[in-house]
């Protein structure tokens, strides 16, 4: 009996031990809903960017010159179909003193929104933006990558806004064509109350988002298919369960762009 009761103070220890380094890992180690994504949020052995990194290499500064506008296209006169409500109109992206302003309305039953896409494509690199969102269910806002035409194999990598709540942004990737890698993150701020800077580094063997320049999310993933920059304005269909429902509205809805940045690795 006394050989049992000295036995015990040295189990509790252990089970004490063991107890407290399970909880620890779990705080250090977050993993997403989804069971394939790290949640950083700031952590450790990851570098924050600091704020002017990547302001020098703005790519598309969205000033009214021929020389910044010989960088992209605005997009015009077709839908993307499926999903997609929106017609692309290039009337719908209007310059303004360094800013894009980039909107969504609906006129004698079609709804029409916006996309810019680079005449150059990228592989690998940071890339990001410096956005104003708006409110409205049943709507997308974005930045993203994609390789090409609407084809079934392509690569994609997503910074996507849902105007259902502002105060989310969801992160998303297409390796060959298969997706359902969403990740939604939690702000902490009401995104169409203010600009603020969203990006991602694409690396060979891993993504990382960046909110204000601050890591917080990562997945491992090897794309390696270059891809566009593109920015669009979208109204969704048949997608209720995922956007939100869409009202049509006359009154034109707009999110600004300041700027879009790119730079390779290690710059």
């Amino acid at each position: 009996m006394k050989v049992k009761c000295s036995i015990l103070p040295l189990l509790f220890a252990i089970t004490s031990v063991i107890a407290f380094t399970f909880i620890w890992y779990a705080t250090q180690t977050k993993v997403s809903p989804n069971n394939e994504g790290e949640i950083i949020d700031g952590g450790d052995g990851y570098e924050e960017i600091e704020d002017e990194q990547y302001r020098g290499t703005e790519l598309i500064s969205f000033e009214n010159t021929s020389e910044d506008k010989s960088l992209y296209e605005v997009r015009h006169g077709f839908t993307n179909g499926g999903m997609f409500r929106s017609y692309w109109d290039r009337d719908n992206v209007v310059l303004d003193d360094g800013v894009a302003n980039i909107s969504l309305y609906d006129k004698d039953d079609k709804n029409y929104g916006a996309e810019i896409k680079t005449y150059q494509g990228y592989l690998y690199g940071y890339f990001g933006g410096r956005v104003k969102t708006f409110e409205k269910s049943g709507t997308v806002q974005s930045i993203f990558t994609y390789n090409g035409g609407w084809k079934y194999d392509h690569d994609e990598i997503d910074i996507e806004f849902l105007g259902k709540d502002t105060t989310k942004v969801q992160f998303n990737y297409y390796d060959n064509g298969v997706g359902g890698h969403e990740y939604v993150y939690d702000l902490g701020f009401d995104s169409s109350e203010d600009f603020h800077d969203y990006g991602f580094k694409w690396e060979a063997d891993r993504i990382i988002w960046f909110v204000d320049f601050r890591p917080v999310y990562s997945v491992k993933a090897t794309l390696d298919q270059w891809g566009f920059l593109f920015v669009n304005v979208w109204a969704g269909q048949g997608v209720d369960n995922w956007l939100g429902e869409y009202t049509p509205q006359a009154e034109k809805l707009t999110a600004e762009y300041a700027y879009l940045s790119y730079a390779p690795l290690g710059e």
